[in-house]
């Protein structure tokens, strides 16, 4: 008479070594497409978000026949709405639309880069800055520069901040350190990416302005 004797078979120590790196090895590549998906599209959104902005805040003076504005700082940028129809005196007669009676003493930021992207002073044009973070921590960064292509070579000045004027008639003229600069004829703000708490110089989306009003965005430059 046979005996049946049940075979149990289980995972050797080195099949279950193999099995583990493998997924440790798919975890990675998942995390790393992810997070570059994740900085990619901060940075396409706040493409569309700023050309939105500005494309708004145009038509908002041609309309309303008032000088509308924009002000563009390392950590915010702020769409405002004048109280003329010119632009002079421009950062002294301004008049910021608000979206709350208890914020009235904040500005209308649009897009916040403080706060871990808790954009408390939502108002006019406020955008949900949080899809510009993870964690509190920011995926995209702008540089700003004002060019002069009427000079030869053109001169190009990298700027911390600077504000947009835009007028009823269509025209657009740009701001610096609280003054009006007729020689410079566009404005350039470049959207980076920031990868593991470094700014990615190498790849950025390019925003143009010109002082005739019209606004463009590049695709993808890749700098090497």
């Amino acid at each position: 008479m046979k005996t049946l004797r049940s075979h149990h078979y289980g995972m050797t120590l080195i099949e279950l070594m193999v099995v583990v790196a493998i997924i440790m090895l798919l975890s990675s590549i998942l995390v790393y497409f992810v997070s570059g998906n994740r900085e990619k599209n901060a940075q396409v959104d706040m493409t569309n978000d700023l050309v939105s902005l500005i494309n708004a805040q145009r038509a908002r003076a041609i309309s309303l026949n008032v000088a509308t504005y924009i002000r563009f700082n390392p950590q915010n940028v702020e769409p405002r709405l004048g109280t003329a129809s010119s632009c002079s005196p421009a950062l002294a007669q301004q008049l910021p639309i608000r979206y709350f009676e208890s914020h009235e003493n904040k500005y209308n930021v649009a897009i916040d880069f403080e706060l871990g992207g808790d954009n408390l002073k939502r108002a006019l044009d406020s955008q949900d800055s949080q899809k510009y973070f993870t964690k509190d921590t920011p995926l995209v960064t702008l540089q700003y520069a004002l060019v002069n292509t009427n000079q030869d070579p053109v001169d190009t000045q990298d700027v911390d901040n600077f504000a947009v004027c835009f007028q009823p008639n269509g025209f657009v003229y740009f701001i610096r350190d609280n003054a009006f600069n007729d020689n410079f004829t566009f404005a350039r703000i470049d959207v980076q990416r920031i990868i593991d708490g470094a700014v990615d110089t190498t790849q950025k989306i390019r925003i143009q302005l010109s002082s005739l009003g019209a606004v463009e965005s590049t695709g993808l430059i890749e700098d090497h």
